[in-house]
């Protein structure tokens, strides 16, 4: 039975990536939402995270050792785009929850998986984090795959996940 370790990068333009026990990609999903769903208030809309597509997706791996989800609520969001994301971020952790129980769900700080797994590399270069820099280094680790190709918003999303993944494989 292959190990299979899942990292998430939330978002609208978020993605989900699961590695096996070596690094290499076992399967790759944009996160799947429901658009338009009604808010809190008349005029406006939002984009909810489609759970039932996510938990058909976990259903194609039959070991995984661990999900790693991204937190990171962006500084200055709208009201409704928090409440969005507040609602959508406790949707995925329920959802992780009822995967893994407690024992190997976690979540962590971009920061936090930069730092660990490129630490040296941008102390060396001095270079920002950045959606290019993210990108550039998944496809060294993976190769040239579709899902890193542009819409620069998307393929962030799917390195992000990568980084993750092999972030949580580590731990």
């Amino acid at each position: 039975m292959t190990s299979c370790y899942i990292g998430i990068d939330t978002g609208i333009n978020g993605a989900a990536v699961a590695l096996d026990e070596h690094g290499e990609v076992l399967g790759m999903i944009a996160l799947p939402h429901i658009k338009e769903v009604p808010c809190y208030r008349l005029d406006k809309t939002r984009s909810v995270l489609d759970v039932q597509a996510l938990d058909k997706w976990f259903e194609c791996f039959t070991d995984i050792e661990m999900i790693a989800v991204e937190e990171s609520p962006s500084y200055g969001m709208g009201v409704t785009s928090a409440y969005t994301s507040g609602l959508n971020s406790g949707l995925l952790q329920g959802l992780c929850v009822q995967w893994m129980g407690n024992r190997d769900f976690i979540t962590v700080a971009p920061k936090t998986w930069q730092r660990v797994l490129f630490g040296d590399l941008i102390k060396e270069s001095g270079e920002k984090w950045s959606k290019e820099r993210s990108i550039r280094l998944a496809q060294m680790r993976h190769g040239t795959l579709t899902c890193f190709e542009t819409p620069k918003r998307t393929a962030d999303g799917f390195a992000d996940a990568c980084h993750i993944a092999e972030w949580g494989r580590k731990q």
